[in-house]
């Protein structure tokens, strides 16, 4: 037996000639030799390493058929088969093995049938291919909530096998695996990812699907977790009051005015920073007995911006504004005249000196817009 793998030109054939009279029937024989081949052709799809076919010659004519050869082009298969040449009388026959991989190929066999001296046997393999898998939640750049438990959600499909076959993995670049709970026979895969244990840091959140052929494949995104972050208590050493608020420790509230006339209160505490992009501000609020306006504001001040002291949209009307903001047909020197000093690219740091010299407002009586506005107007 002789092996031939399938990569340019190769042939069974020996080295020589080991039956004479190869190109022409003897004399003493009577008839015509006739080449066939089963099957005509292959074509072998979804293979998982490699297939083998076997493919049978016989000699259906009324004289002797010598085979001279046997001669694949092409990539992705090989053949064995008995030494050749041989010689096969009427109505005999010999089988030869083509296996595939992966790609296409021409079997061809050469023999002294007169009216067929070349036979051919296409052959074509398709080797299995990987899952396809996408994950569909968290997208990516996505931030996680530090107490919530996440949905991971995604989806898988495979030519070959079962979707609820293949073998699915949850991983975290942080935490290591998450979960191997498999697709529904959808392909839908669902999972939740609970909050204990969940590191807070950048992840690569991958998906992994395998299938029974061992092809593998994945999809990742990237998420944040965010830090937990729990205040049992205020702590009034970082929080500044200011006018006449104060913190009411009986009742354990935050007092921001008296139920007095023209008077203001304000409390403030810049000394922990968190994830803008991930930012809740909740409260709740009470407003006591009595009659007229009163007003409430809460700021978070962007710490890589301006400070909060105006709207980034305003400095339009600056005579030079930031990079990348176009200036207001507006644009006014007085302006700058105002709000330079208070710009973080243009101003100067207040130093402690300066913070203590400024005087805490604590009425509102000398604000224009205070007092009885509709007896004014």
């Amino acid at each position: 037996m002789l092996g031939l793998p399938a990569c340019s030109e190769y042939s069974l054939k020996g080295g020589g000639d080991a039956v004479a009279g190869l190109d022409s029937a003897t004399p003493e024989e009577a008839g015509t030799p006739n080449i066939t081949a089963t099957p005509a052709s292959i074509h072998a799809a979804q293979i998982c390493g490699s297939e083998a076919h076997e493919v049978r010659v016989k000699n259906a004519g009324s004289s002797s058929l010598r085979l001279k050869d046997a001669v694949v082009e092409g990539s992705g298969w090989s053949v064995d088969g008995p030494d050749l040449p041989l010689s096969l009388a009427p109505g005999t026959a010999a089988l030869f093995t083509a296996t595939g991989t992966d790609g296409e190929a021409t079997l061809t066999f050469l023999s002294n049938d007169p009216d067929e001296p070349e036979l051919a046997v296409t052959l074509a393999a398709f080797a299995d291919q990987a899952p396809a898998i996408h994950i569909n939640r968290p997208i990516n750049g996505s931030v996680l909530a530090s107490e919530a438990e996440v949905q991971l959600r995604g989806s898988v499909s495979d030519v070959e096998d079962d979707a609820e076959d293949l073998i699915i993995v949850w991983s975290s670049s942080q935490d290591g695996p998450i979960s191997t709970a498999p697709a529904a026979p959808d392909g839908s895969i669902q999972v939740d990812w609970p909050a204990a244990g969940r590191s807070p840091a950048d992840h690569t959140l991958t998906l992994t699907a395998t299938d029974t052929c061992g092809n593998t494949s994945s999809d990742s995104v990237s998420v944040c977790q965010q830090d937990l972050a729990t205040y049992d208590e205020l702590d009034l050493v970082d929080w500044h009051f200011e006018g006449v608020s104060r913190w009411d420790v009986d009742a354990g509230w935050l007092e921001l005015t008296s139920p007095e006339t023209y008077v203001v209160g304000s409390a403030f505490e810049t000394g922990h920073l968190v994830n803008g992009g991930a930012v809740e501000v909740d409260l709740m609020f009470y407003i006591g007995d009595g009659t007229g306006a009163d007003g409430i504001s809460i700021t978070a001040l962007d710490t890589d911006r301006y400070g909060g002291v105006f709207l980034e949209s305003l400095l339009g009307f600056s005579e030079h504004p930031p990079k990348g903001m176009l200036r207001s047909p507006m644009h006014s020197p007085t302006f700058d005249a105002v709000f330079d000093t208070f710009r973080a690219d243009r101003g100067k740091k207040l130093t402690a000196s300066e913070a203590q010299a400024v005087k805490p407002l604590s009425s509102g009586a000398g604000c224009p817009s205070s007092g009885d506005r509709q007896a004014r107007a």
